[in-house]
């Protein structure tokens, strides 16, 4: 299996060799009154295996991380996240899905 491949499916956690099972996603309400209080979900590059799900949490909501969902947030005219009120989705990841995306990758770089 090329390297690269063998990356997209290797749990992201520093030196961890297990196949990545899990997908994160983060969901969170963001600051305001009422019916302002909009519910935003974020999707993440990050996969992990099972070892490592309450590291991807600290990392997703590292003070970098929420700075940067911060600027974002603001940037596209939402309030600041209340990150108080996260919530993390683990999906199971589809490793036919990147399998699938990683040959149209190679397939676009060959043209």
């Amino acid at each position: 299996m090329p390297r690269s491949s063998r990356r997209a499916h290797q749990c992201h956690k520093d030196h961890c060799d297990s196949a990545a099972t899990w997908d994160v996603n983060l969901t969170f309400l963001c600051k305001g009154m009422g019916i302002y209080r909009r519910r935003l979900t974020c999707n993440s590059t990050v996969k992990v295996c099972g070892k490592h799900r309450e590291e991807a949490m600290e990392y997703i909501l590292s003070p970098l991380n929420r700075s940067r969902i911060t600027v974002w947030a603001i940037q596209n005219n939402y309030p600041p996240p209340d990150f108080e009120t996260a919530e993390f989705d683990f999906n199971r990841v589809d490793h036919d899905a990147i399998d699938l995306a990683l040959m149209d990758t190679t397939e676009a770089e060959a043209q």
